[in-house]
Order: C-alpha cells, then structure tokens, then sequence
C-alpha cells in the first residue's frame, strides 16, 4: 500500500503543507526498527510518504506524544495529543465523515478560514474523486493548545486529503472466477468506503454497480428475504428468496453432507465463523470475502469440521 493522491489548498496532487506532514508523522503507531516500518499497512504507507521530506524522530522530538485515543470502528478516527514547546497540539486522522463532524475552520495556504458549506462541498467531492479510483481515503485535521480532553475532537481545523492505494494482487481475478464457477457467491467485506469498495470490487471482477454494495448499517437493516433479495442482484435466476435458511445455506455451498451429516464447508467456516451462527439462522452473516490463498488451498478444501473455525468473522456473529 501506497501514498498516490492528496489534496490540500484545493489542489490534487501538489505541495503538502508541513503541518500536515506532521499531522501524519505524529497520528500513527507504527514502530521502526533498523529502517523496517513495523505496524498497520495504512500507517506504514503514510509514514513512509512522509518520510520522503521529513524523519520520523525529528517529528516525534518536535511534538511529544502525551495522550491518545485510539481508533475504533464506531468514531472512524484516531487522535494524538502531543506538547510542543508551551503549546498542545491535537491531531486527528479518519474519514471525511467523522473529520469534518469536527472542524470548524479549513486550512488553505497557512491561512485558517472559516469551513463553510462551500468548503465542506470541495472537499467531499475532493474524496468522491479519490473513492471512484479505488483509493483508501485519509482525512486530517488539527488544532492548538487544547485545553482539556473534552475539547480534543471539536473546533478542529481541517487539512487535507490523502489516498492511498493497495494494488489488486494479480491471482484474485482468477480466483474469483473459479470460484463463481465452482458455484461459490463470493462477498467482500472491508473497512473502506461504499465508494472504494465499490471501485475495488469493479477491478476485482466481483460486482458490477452499486447495487451489489452495502454498508454495515444496511446489513443491520435487512431481515432474511431483504437480504436475500439483495443477494439475488448477482445473479438473476436465484432461487434464495423462496428458499429457508437452510436451503439458503447449501444453494451457497456454505453447508455440505458428509457421511449423512450436514457440515459447513471451507467456504462456510469462513462464511459464519461458528456452529452456534447457523443456529440463529444467519439474520446478518452475509459478510466475508472468501479467498483461497494457493499455498493454503488443499489444507482449507480438506477441513469440514465445525468445531474449528479458521477465522472469525465478526465478534457479533461468534459470541
């Protein structure tokens, strides 16, 4: 994964502001050990774009780290607290969404001007743009001299953009076509945006348009026959809204009989984790990318026991 677009002082693609660079080199928790960057691939690829015009050390010397909140799946950010000289600097990173929830002043040629609507418009189809190119995209935001951690996340000033990009590896074309040949309905589940998934799964042969991508809250929505519906999109002669969950299950060759007993099969296990998931008819499972790795192949292709799951899928799923 790479650095390959950014978007600050509404231009793609040109100067970085140094602030913002070191809005990257502070927000992360990578760790570097004899010049190898250790940690998150995202984080990686930042801190080694910025490292392109700045060392690490020297900004983490600048600005020391005194507090943290960590990322997590419901505010889609992080934040670092740092002192610099008598000043207390907060950087933010996360998506667009949660970054301008936040700012109320915009960055532009070290000018801090108000956010306006017209402003917040920009930088949204700023991220559209980057989204429709299959980028993992980054906002960035920051203010100074913070006064106490109720205040770390609000009347922020945002930065810019950056996108990254994790080239599609050569063999997942041809093992998504051999598993829809093999009947095998192949889901991606991913952290990125509807935007970004959608453009991912264009370049993986996976979907078509934007009807075959949900997000996890319209997953949340759906009962069964919702769901099952949406499924149907793939492929126009399914069957899976007339059928019962467990038909649901083996029409997706999720579910297999081995000496008169029905046992998930690899795709299974991948597909809800545990047993205990079947047993709640799968309201929400419709959530995994399956992907058979070669080295891995026969050994995954053996396995039909239910007692071992090779993965779990979601905490909610596998409780």
């Amino acid at each position: 994964m790479s650095v390959v677009s950014t978007f600050f002082n509404h231009e793609f693609d040109h100067v970085v502001p140094q602030v913002a660079l070191d809005c990257m080199g502070c927000c992360q928790n990578v760790s570097i050990n004899q010049n190898e960057i250790l940690g998150d691939s995202s984080e990686k690829a930042l801190v080694e774009y910025v490292m392109l015009s700045k060392s690490i050390s020297q900004i983490q010397c600048e600005y020391i780290k005194i507090d943290e909140i960590p990322f997590d799946s419901i505010r889609k950010k992080m934040t670092t607290i740092h002192q610099k000289n008598n000043d207390k600097y907060v950087f933010t990173k996360g998506s667009i969404e949660s970054i301008l929830k936040q700012c109320t002043h915009i960055l532009i040629h070290d000018q801090k001007v108000p956010l306006s609507e017209y402003e917040r418009k920009r930088c949204l189809e700023a991220c559209t743009i980057m989204e429709n190119k299959a980028l993992r995209v980054f906002a960035f935001c920051m203010k100074v001299n913070t006064l106490s951690q109720f205040d770390y996340e609000n009347n922020a000033t945002f930065l810019g953009l950056v996108g990254l990009k994790d080239p599609i590896k050569p063999e997942i074309q041809e093992s998504i076509a051999i598993a829809h040949k093999a009947g095998i309905e192949v889901v991606m589940i991913t952290g990125d945006s509807l935007k970004t998934a959608l453009a991912i799964g264009k370049e993986c042969h996976l979907v078509k348009d934007e009807r075959q991508v949900m997000s996890g809250q319209e997953i949340d929505a759906c009962n069964d026959l919702e769901l099952k519906e949406k499924l149907k999109i793939r492929d126009g002669s399914s069957t899976l809204p007339q059928m019962d969950d467990m038909a649901f299950l083996k029409d997706l060759g999720l579910t297999a009989e081995d000496n008169g007993q029905v046992k998930l099969t690899i795709a299974g296990l991948l597909f809800v984790g545990k047993d205990a998931s079947i047993q709640r008819l799968l309201p929400q499972a419709e959530v995994i990318y399956l992907h058979y790795d070669k080295n891995n192949l026969e050994e995954y292709n053996a396995r039909l026991d239910m007692k071992q799951p090779i993965i779990t899928v979601l905490d909610r799923l596998t409780e």
